[in-house]
């Protein structure tokens, strides 16, 4: 039964892979989800020890691995959705990652926060129009860079180099 239940959830995890990347804490969360819905929550500790299989030979195929999903999600949103650190910390947090290993990926990746910061003015202004002299314009590019995790000081900086 044990073997039946580990081929099901792999089977399962590559199709979940297939379809997009997931971090340990996604995976795990899915596959007990599933083990629950296959095996009508018949044995919790055959759960874990069948679903920490199923992880440990997903991390062994390097199928699941946190720091090439921390890289790529990093570079995928400061580079095309111009987000901040403190906005894409905010999602990997829901996604199991802990604060320690992002601070050790973000300072490898050298990533200077007021270029995203310049783009994502330049995104706004393409969207909304020029910034220059309307406080008004002002305060929506102040609302629109906070809710994109920019930092306070890095937003007021660029608000005066602005005027």
């Amino acid at each position: 039964m044990a073997t039946d239940l580990y081929s099901r959830l792999m089977n399962y995890a590559f199709n979940a892979l297939s379809r997009r990347s997931m971090t340990e804490f996604e995976m795990r969360d899915k596959l007990m989800k599933r083990f629950e819905k296959i095996s009508g929550g018949a044995n919790d500790i055959l759960d874990d020890d069948v679903v920490s299989n199923v992880i440990a030979r997903l991390k062994e195929l390097n199928l699941v691995n946190d720091e090439r999903y921390l890289i790529d999600f990093i570079t995928a949103n400061t580079n095309f959705r111009s987000i901040g650190k403190f906005g894409i910390f905010n999602k990997l947090r829901r996604k199991g990652i802990p604060k320690e290993i992002f601070e050790r990926v973000w300072q490898d990746l050298d990533i200077e926060e007021s270029s995203v910061l310049d783009k994502a003015c330049e995104d706004f202004e393409r969207k909304k129009g020029v910034v220059k002299g309307s406080q008004k314009q002002k305060e929506r590019l102040m609302r629109y860079l906070a809710a994109r995790g920019f930092p306070p000081d890095l937003i007021y900086k660029k608000l005066r180099e602005s005027r």
